[in-house]
C-alpha cells in the first residue's frame, strides 16, 4: 500500500533527524536541555549508594567525575581550631562517551540531563526509567519530589522578534515614558490537578546561557546553543513537578513522569505561535 502524503512528510522529518544534529522530533527544534529529577529519602551515605549504581550504569555512562561542595568547619566548644576549609564530594556525574547525557547522583537526589534528545516516548522515558530502577532495583523509593524540565532557546530568524514565537502575555512589556524594554522576564505558575507547572520566559540580547542553577552541568551543547546569535533572543523554561511524599515502585514513578510530560506537551503547544510551528517543525 502506498504511503499517504502525511506519512511521506513524517518519513522526511525522520530522515533529516537521522542525518542532522537535532534535538527533538522537529528539524529545527529549539530545545537546549531536558532534565528529569527525583528527590528521595535514603538511609545510605553517598558512597554506599554510588558504588552499586555505578556498576549498573557504567557501560552506558563510562565517564565519571565527582563534583564538590565547600565545607566550612567551625571551632569546637573547647576552642580547638577547626581543620582548614576543604572541598567535600557532593555527588558524582556519570557522562556518556560524547558528553551529551549526564546522570547526577547526590545524597537524596537523582537527576538526568541531556542535550541530545530524540523524543520522550521510547527514548528519554526509557532511559530515565532504567536509571531509576538502577538506583533502587529491589525496593520502592520514598519520593519526596519528582520533576521534569525543558529549556528552549528561541533564536529568531532575520527580521523576526522573539515575541513572534510565543502567545501573549509572554514577552509583552508596557512602554515606560519614551523607553523600550531591552530585557523582559515573565513567570507564570499554575496549580495543576497534581503538583505545579511553572513557565518562565526571558529576553536578552547576545549569547544566551542556561539558567544559573544548571550551569554546573558539563555537557556538549545542543545545536540551538551553537547558533550564531547577537540580536534579541529568548529562553523558555518550563518546569513541572509533584511532591508525592510516598513510597513508589518504578512503574508508578514512570507513570508519574508520563503524566507530567503530557501536561508540558499540551502547555507548549498552547504557548507557541503558528510561526514557531512552521519554522521549528518545517511545515
Amino acid at each position: 500500500m502506498a504511503d499517504n502524503p502525511s506519512q511521506n512528510i513524517e518519513k522526511e522529518r525522520r530522515n533529516l533527524s537521522n542525518t542532522s544534529p537535532v534535538l527533538g522530533q522537529w528539524p529545527e527544534a529549539p530545545l537546549a536541555l531536558v532534565l528529569a529529577q527525583i528527590r528521595f529519602e535514603s538511609f545510605m551515605d553517598l558512597d554506599t549508594a554510588a558504588s552499586p549504581f555505578r556498576d549498573r550504569i557504567e557501560k552506558l555512562y563510562p565517564r565519571i567525575q565527582p563534583f564538590h561542595a565547600l565545607s566550612f568547619p567551625f571551632a569546637s566548644a573547647d576552642g580547638t581550631p577547626p581543620d582548614p576549609t576543604r572541598l567535600a564530594v557532593a555527588g558524582y556525574d556519570f557522562h556518556n562517551a560524547d558528553q551529551t547525557k549526564c546522570v547526577r547522583l547526590e545524597l537524596g537526589a537523582l537527576t538526568y540531563f541531556v542535550t541530545s534528545y530524540e523524543q520522550y516516548q521510547g527514548h528519554f522515558e526509557e532511559d530515565w526509567a532504567s536509571l531509576v530502577l538502577a538506583l533502587s532495583p529491589s525496593k520502592d523509593l520514598f519520593v519526596t519530589r519528582a520533576g521534569l524540565r525543558y529549556i528552549d532557546f528561541i533564536v529568531p530568524t532575520t527580521g523576526a522578534h522573539p515575541n513572534d514565537y510565543v502567545q501573549e502575555p509572554l514577552g509583552r512589556a508596557p512602554t515606560v515614558a519614551d523607553g523600550s524594554p531591552t530585557t523582559t522576564f515573565n513567570m507564570l505558575q499554575y496549580a495543576m490537578k497534581e503538583g505545579v507547572m511553572r513557565i518562565q520566559y526571558s529576553q536578552a540580547s547576545g549569547k544566551m546561557e542556561l539558567p544559573p542553577d544548571l550551569q554546573s552541568v558539563q555537557l556538549a551543547p545542543s545545536p540551538v546553543m551553537l547558533k550564531e546569535h547577537k540580536a534579541l533572543g529568548a529562553i523558555l523554561d518550563t518546569d513541572r513537578w509533584v511532591e508525592p511524599a510516598a513510597s513508589l515502585p518504578s512503574p508508578q514513578i514512570k507513570a508519574l513522569f508520563s503524566m507530567m510530560h503530557n501536561d508540558m506537551s499540551t502547555a507548549f503547544k498552547s504557548i507557541i505561535t503558528t510561526r514557531a510551528l512552521n519554522e521549528w517543525a518545517c511545515q
